[in-house]
């Protein structure tokens, strides 16, 4: 098959680019239309093409990269243009597939795309966020034409399975529920924890929590610091690592740090982690926490596992479906800082315990989200998709693992 991958603003460069290197070893010609990676170069893995079609001004002008506005404002103005000229010159030769993984304009994406299905392309849609998180500055009814026009819709838990077929009419026949895959190729060897520490300069004793990647107002950072504060009156020893970049103002952190004392107890490295680097903090840590208020999957517990260590998470969207209470992690509920910090507590009494669901998470990484199995998923989709589309009767879709 000829496969084409559209992710415009490069929002999954490392989940792209092991897709495309899978798909590529499973004898696919596979082509990635993208832009380059706003925070660090992400070198492409071997047998497939990049295209970098998208935002090269930005990419050139280290100021449009500081001032977050004026960049927006560029892209802007010149998506449209850029993603006509993508179009165009795709449907001069239509692939097999067109696979859209983000939509930057989807009003505008769902009217061109649709030329090339015009033109015998079949259209592949990963939804990773369902609806916009709160933030976005996208709107869910753009969406809604993308989901019906394509022949394949694929998302990453049965939560978000659930929420396309139930909340936005999407037939249950075209959405397939595919696993999330972790760094892959990308993945660092795990560091050990007394050398990773003495690297980072931290204490070498005390147990440590992480919160790792960008920092944004739905991950719930408020929530752990309120659960910090409580653990620390049984386990004083307590820290919490914080590593990544603020994508708001991180003057609300700082001022719930100060309020609830834990100025001594919470260790910052803000700004944005290399992935070269990230290995340093996972293996740092003793488990990694993600008290998220609101996500359909993340890429940080599949992280956290391919470093070998378990994670605490807050039972949303579909975290609940990749931690395995008791085996690779915890789960406590939402908007709950009291049972969090009774989950950290609880995590943290037993550090043998933890090492051996690190080791059972990287296992479970490993077999269930390996990004050979993922490419052959993909593989199966497309060729579905190819046979018959929307447009055929009675088809019947295996749309589960």
């Amino acid at each position: 098959m000829r496969i084409a991958m559209l992710d415009p603003g490069n929002y999954s460069p490392l989940y792209d680019a092991n897709l495309c290197h899978a798909l590529a070893g499973r004898g696919h010609e596979v082509s990635l239309a993208t832009s380059e990676f706003l925070f660090e170069p992400v070198p492409p893995l071997g047998g497939y093409r990049v295209e970098y079609d998208f935002f090269r001004l930005v990419a050139a002008s280290g100021l449009l990269r500081r001032r977050a506005r004026t960049r927006r404002l560029v892209k802007a103005a010149a998506y449209p243009v850029e993603m006509a000229r993508w179009t165009a010159r795709t449907a001069r030769r239509p692939p097999n597939v067109v696979h859209v993984e983000w939509s930057l304009f989807p009003l505008l994406d769902a009217r061109l795309v649709a030329r090339l299905r015009r033109k015998g392309a079949r259209l592949v849609y990963t939804a990773h966020d369902v609806e916009p998180l709160p933030g976005s500055t996208w709107s869910a009814a753009g969406f809604a034409r993308l989901y019906r026009q394509a022949d394949a819709v694929i998302v990453h838990a049965e939560d978000a399975r659930e929420r396309l077929v139930a909340g936005h009419g999407v037939d249950a026949r075209l959405v397939h529920v595919v696993p999330m895959g972790g760094p892959g190729a990308y993945a660092q060897e795990p560091s050990p924890r007394a050398e990773a520490r003495r690297t980072l300069g931290l204490d070498p004793k005390a147990p440590y929590l992480l919160f790792f990647g960008l920092i944004k107002e739905h991950k719930g950072l408020d929530l752990l610091l309120e659960a910090l504060a409580l653990a620390r009156r049984e386990r004083p020893e307590v820290r919490l690592l914080v590593a990544g970049e603020p994508m708001g103002s991180w003057q609300p952190y700082a001022e719930r740090i100060a309020r609830l004392g834990l100025a001594g107890s919470v260790e910052l490295r803000l700004g944005y982690i290399p992935n070269a680097k990230a290995h340093l903090y996972f293996g740092a840590a003793d488990v990694a926490v993600l008290p998220y208020q609101q996500i359909f999957q993340s890429g940080v517990v599949l992280a956290s596992y391919a470093f070998a260590r378990p994670v605490v998470a807050t039972d949303v969207g579909g975290l609940g479906e990749i931690v395995r209470e008791g085996e690779t992690g915890f789960l406590a509920p939402p908007d709950d800082p009291a049972r969090l910090a009774e989950t950290l507590l609880h995590a943290l009494s037993d550090p043998a315990a933890l090492v051996r669901m690190g080791a059972t998470a990287a296992s479970f990484a490993r077999e269930r989200h390996s990004w050979a199995h993922i490419a052959a998923r993909h593989e199966e989709i497309y060729e579905e998709s190819i046979r018959g589309g929307r447009n055929a009767p009675g088809q019947r879709r295996s749309n589960r693992l």
